[in-house]
């Protein structure tokens, strides 16, 4: 079902955006007077086609859902009569091809305020602004914050809930800049610099906002009081009950369910012992962890669950916009989402990010899936996620991309002619080269995730 769940919402989303840019580009294309001869969702063998309109336009579904195209009259080798040769897009005024051009890429990050602001009017569960437990490592807790600090206003920004300004944090840090946060601790109003000069990772995995840089909110905790056994697993095997509450292992207290994981890894492969709490009474209990290996990795594990603390009631709560703050909201989140893009993908240049932060299709697919899984909510803020990229990784100056030909039209701008044809198809060479390099390096990155 998962596999089901990854194909549909995969193909369902790619199909959305393609059709979304492309739309740009042919709406802005037939606005401006020129003649459109295809409309193509997908690459390769036409599964369904239809030839309708004045201009006879031939609207495709193709058999590969990766992409899509406009066919617009004068972009290739076709010939055509004198009398469409002021519809041809090469005889067009600079304006009107840069206008066309940009339509596709921009009419992404419009879709993506619609979603955006759609989601916002409609309301989401959200948590107070509240610090939660969060790595004595990390950029904020050096700085001074600490567990059930209120968040109050960032650069005099005020938190409605606690998510609400964690692409402006991730932006600032990746910028190495600093932040101003203000803050309630136990009633006394405080403001607190978080310098991010020092901050320097490979990889800005998803757990970046919370691990290296300290921005987590009140979570469900999980608390060392064992809530489930796995039988013929050490634990089961050896007395231990669903209700204890481990105390020690070997020599050392347990405090959380983290120094659980944590001293169950760390052992040796000899027997170990745990010490728990059953009915105000302490007991010792000798086992030895069983050796599993899993995704290529040698892991320890005795067989137990933990108790699950959720996030207290009233911190909870409902929060939606009025119509203007909605829109105001989405330009923000989607002004936010490219920047970072941007910002991640010009360190990956420089050797500051890693390679590993490039994703493709398999990946995508799987988290389409889940997120279809989940509900259509999160779907739909996924899909405006991957329309903010699509968007931007659109407008990159690649020949055979639209930043590729809006880079063709400003050479042509400041040299006073276009490019000659043996330039173009340099640049198309070389273009095909890098996005096959792109996609190979994608394909390779979404391979080993899927291996683990």
């Amino acid at each position: 079902m998962s596999f089901l769940y990854s194909v549909i919402g995969f193909i369902v989303a790619i199909a959305v955006l393609v059709t979304v840019h492309e739309f740009g580009h042919y709406w802005v294309a037939r606005r401006l007077g020129v003649k459109v001869l295809r409309f193509s969702v997908g690459f390769g063998k036409p599964i369904w086609k239809k030839v309708a309109g004045k201009d006879q336009v031939e609207y495709v579904i193709a058999a590969i859902p990766l992409g899509g195209y406009v066919k617009m009259l004068g972009e290739g080798d076709d010939e055509y009569n004198e009398a469409d040769a002021h519809r041809a897009f090469d005889n067009q005024a600079m304006w009107k091809r840069v206008a066309i051009v940009f339509a596709g890429p921009l009419i992404n990050f419009l879709f993506a305020i619609l979603i955006y602001a759609g989601l916002n009017q409609y309301g989401f569960q959200a948590i107070k602004p509240i610090i939660g437990d969060i790595p004595q490592s990390s950029v904020f807790y050096k700085s001074g914050i600490r567990e059930s600090d209120e968040l109050i206003s960032i650069d005099g920004k005020p938190f409605n809930y606690f998510r609400e300004h964690e692409l402006y944090v991730f932006n600032r840090a990746l910028s190495r800049d600093s932040i101003n946060l203000k803050i309630n601790r136990d009633g006394s109003k405080q403001e607190i610099k978080i310098d991010f000069s020092e901050l320097s990772v490979k990889s800005y995995r998803p757990t970046f906002i919370g691990l290296e840089i300290g921005l987590l909110g009140v979570r469900p905790k999980a608390l060392p009081v064992i809530d489930r056994l796995i039988d013929d697993f050490p634990a089961a095997e050896s007395g231990i009950k669903v209700g204890d509450e481990i105390v020690r292992i070997n020599d050392e207290n347990v405090a959380s369910w983290g120094d659980v994981v944590r001293l169950i890894g760390d052992s040796d492969d000899g027997l170990m012992d745990i010490g728990v709490k059953r009915g105000g009474e302490f007991q010792w209990f000798s086992l030895r962890p069983k050796i599993i290996e899993r995704d290529g990795r040698v892991v320890k594990q005795i067989g137990i669950g933990p108790e699950v603390k959720p996030i207290p009631k009233e911190l909870l709560f409902k929060y939606n916009d009025d119509f203007t703050a909605s829109f105001d909201r989405a330009a923000s989140q989607t002004w936010q989402m490219s920047a970072l893009t941007v910002r991640i993908l010009a360190k990956m240049l420089t050797g500051q990010a890693s390679h590993k932060n490039i994703s493709g299709p398999i990946t995508i697919a799987s988290i389409a899936g889940e997120a279809l899984q989940l509900s259509w909510l999160y779907y739909l803020s996924i899909m405006a996620a991957i329309s903010i990229s699509l968007g931007v990784m659109n407008l990159l100056p690649v020949p055979m991309l639209d930043g590729g030909h809006l880079l063709y039209y400003a050479i042509e701008a400041v040299k006073g002619s276009p490019l000659s044809e043996q330039a173009m198809i340099v640049g198309q060479k070389i273009g095909l080269i890098l996005l096959a390099g792109l996609m190979s390096l994608a394909f390779y990155n979404d391979i080993f995730r899927l291996l683990g």
